[in-house]
């Protein structure tokens, strides 16, 4: 027990005075401190866009937080009042503004004359027709698909044939293989590719997962390393065993406590549970590695082997762990080699 307490302690100090520890947490502070410091506006590449909904239909409101969630050269963002409205407007902080009425989707459906969306600008306000576009497109594809299933059950079609579900991947297929919503003249771009571009934000929720992993390896570096100068002589396989996860577990978990300290700091929405499962997860494929490591038979040292190979594999994780580029407009084959790399689950 001595022993194992002695080791326990080494391992502890060699984790606190190792530099790329204080490297990554420096990092993780630098980011953290952008995040708090820069305003939202400068943060990100976009334009806002206020939205106003007044229709209490659940439909509207499902598409409205649809709008707000989506990821583009638009920022939608819900107020509560036209006069909260007007005043991001005059005061720069909303490029556009739109105002859906009451019994908006109601009446668009019916047969009674549907109100309009009112849309707002200033002399100041850029792409508003591309903004609209996003707006009328949801209810369009909502309406057609309303109509197409109204239609179809008047002649009789749904019963006992297609149900809505079919009616409604037939109908999404159309849409998206027919490309309605293409427009050109911006810039000579179409206008379904701008709105793949993702905002640029500061990345410290991945700069995060990478560094939680890269410290799990750090430590089962340092436990291979004294495996190499024969440390653990005294100690059973079980023992060993428990010691690398012990090893890893110690400079694991300042990396994970600091993230997340960061991420509340920063006001990151995050969760707890999947910070936490996370670290466990990578705390464990380290100690697989471990193990793989060691039983290689090969003469060079496991120690060796990983510290040759740890920089060029945590490059190739910051690549394909989604800090430096967007993964969603990688090809399939490049998103399978993503899924090898655990920063790309964080």
């Amino acid at each position: 027990m001595r022993l194992f307490i002695n080791r326990l302690i080494v391992n502890i100090k060699r984790c606190m005075l190792s530099p790329f520890m204080y490297v990554m947490a420096a990092v993780l502070i630098t980011l953290a401190l952008f995040c708090i410091l820069i305003p939202e506006s400068e943060k990100s590449v976009y334009l806002p866009v206020a939205i106003l909904n007044n229709d209490d239909n659940e439909k509207t409101e499902e598409i409205v937080e649809e709008l707000c969630n989506m990821r583009s050269v638009f920022e939608f963002y819900e107020v509560g009042s036209e006069e909260e409205m007007l005043d991001d407007l005059a005061q720069g902080k909303a490029n556009t503004g739109f105002v859906i009425p009451e019994d908006f989707l109601e009446r668009s459906t019916g047969t009674k004359k549907p109100h309009e969306i009112a849309v707002i600008t200033t002399p100041t306000s850029g792409l508003t027709s591309l903004a609209t576009e996003e707006v009328f497109e949801r209810f369009f594809r909502y309406n057609a698909l309303l109509i197409l299933e109204n239609t179809l059950e008047d002649y009789g079609y749904n019963e006992g044939g297609v149900d809505n579900a079919g009616i409604e991947d037939i109908y999404n297929g159309f849409i998206e293989g027919d490309g309605i919503y293409v427009l050109t003249g911006l810039q000579g771009e179409q206008y379904d590719e701008m709105t793949k571009s993702e905002k640029i934000e500061i990345p410290l929720y991945k700069f995060a997962g990478l560094f939680i992993y890269a410290a799990c390896l750090l430590g089962l570096l340092s436990f291979l390393t004294d495996v190499d100068n024969r440390i653990y002589l005294r100690f059973g396989k079980v023992q060993r065993i428990y010691m690398a996860l012990i090893q890893i577990a110690i400079y694991a978990l300042p990396i994970s406590v600091l993230s997340t300290a960061c991420f509340l700091a920063a006001g990151i929405e995050f969760s707890f549970a999947r910070v936490f499962l996370y670290t466990l997860a990578v705390i464990a494929l380290a100690l697989v590695l471990g193990v793989v490591f060691i039983l290689l038979p090969i003469k060079v040292s496991p120690a060796k082997v990983l510290s040759a190979v740890l920089p060029v594999y945590l490059i190739l994780c910051f690549l394909f762990g989604g800090i430096l580029f967007d993964l969603a407009s990688f090809s399939k084959f490049l998103k399978n080699i993503c899924m090898i790399f655990p920063p790309h689950y964080f």
